[in-house]
């Protein structure tokens, strides 16, 4: 018995695209591909913790500790960096290198 599969779905956006490992109630599994210069839009997850290894490139991270929130605080990742987001944190990911 093989328990190999292929990517559940490949979710082409206008910042690049996902590849979906897995996706449901509990767990969420992806793979994020942004092209240098785009973003993903400022959002938060109620029910979700997402968690993040950049791969290759460069990111510049958003992140505000609610929607409320006035105050956006800016770091950069860069390869082999991880970065781990609690349901409700406000974050945005915009590429300064392919990512």
């Amino acid at each position: 018995m093989s328990l190999a599969r292929k990517p559940v779905r490949i979710v082409p956006k206008g910042w690049g695209r996902e590849v979906w490992i897995a996706n449901n109630d509990l767990y969420c599994g992806k793979i994020l591909e942004i092209k240098k210069g785009k973003r993903c839009s400022l959002h938060f997850h109620q029910l979700k913790t997402e968690s993040f290894y950049l791969r290759s490139g460069k990111l510049l991270i958003r992140v505000k500790q609610s929607s409320a929130s006035e105050t956006i605080e800016e770091f950069e990742l860069t390869a082999g960096d991880c970065m781990d987001v609690p349901r409700g944190l406000v974050h945005q990911m915009e590429a300064i290198e392919d990512a």
